[in-house]
């Protein structure tokens, strides 16, 4: 199925709206990506699994000027975490004030508030159903026409 999925998102055109998804989790992206098409919402998603594949793969989107709508972001991962993909997201010219999610198992308040203070967009506490996710992501959609 994910094979299917690839394909799928390559014959997409390059006007689809672009997510970048930056989480270790490959069972939540899966989610993820499923959520978007329960709330048939088209679009390509580029995944990054931590914070310095994240900061590899908004460097190559912009230098060739695919920037994507936002960027959903987990806060716990390995090598570099998402407080670190977010200082960088913040400092780099093209994202400074583009959409950043944080959706994170984190319900910790300094969390969140060191989240907001580095220029998070929102901060969404991971839902414990999939019936929750898909509502979640479906309030994304204003997102995609930014």
């Amino acid at each position: 199925m994910e094979a299917a999925r690839d394909t799928l998102e390559h014959r997409l055109p390059p006007s689809a709206p672009h997510v970048v998804l930056v989480d270790d989790n490959t069972g939540d992206i899966a989610l993820i990506r499923y959520a978007f098409e329960i709330n048939d919402m088209v679009v390509r998603i580029s995944v990054a699994e931590d914070g310095l594949h994240a900061q590899e793969l908004l460097t190559h989107l912009t230098s060739i000027q695919d920037w994507p709508c936002f960027i959903s972001l987990d806060l716990n991962m390995p090598r570099a975490n998402g407080f670190w993909a977010l200082e960088f997201i913040r400092r780099h010219h093209a994202c400074t004030t583009m959409p950043v999610i944080m959706l994170t198992t984190s319900n910790n308040p300094p969390d969140r508030r060191r989240a907001m203070e580095l220029g998070a967009t929102d901060f969404v506490l991971k839902p414990a159903t999939f019936e929750e996710l898909v509502l979640i992501v479906g309030g994304w959609r204003s997102y995609l026409t930014m």
